[in-house]
């Protein structure tokens, strides 16, 4: 039977990226030990990531490789996505 786990990031005003679509208040913890809570630990013991359309072109419109390799990512969206990565 599989397992559903989840791993949240949200500012106080329950969302994750500032009115200018920032990240840096997150972005600042990069680097920070924390051990088995840390999310590249979290990434290694699941097989899909599901994740909001806002979250999904946030990262696809980032130059930085695709952090999911071979992971299934699921897209939680009411639009198409017009590309895929």
């Amino acid at each position: 039977m599989a397992r559903i786990l989840g791993y949240i990031a949200a500012s106080l005003d329950g969302f994750i990226a500032t009115s200018e679509d920032s990240l840096d208040w997150l972005f600042k913890y990069e680097g920070l030990d924390l051990g088995p809570h840390d999310y590249s630990v979290f990434l290694k013991r699941i097989r899909t990531v599901v994740m909001g359309r806002g979250t999904y072109d946030f990262i696809a419109g980032e130059p930085s490789p695709w952090a999911y390799g071979d992971q299934r990512v699921l897209v939680v969206s009411s639009r198409p996505i017009s590309h895929s990565r």
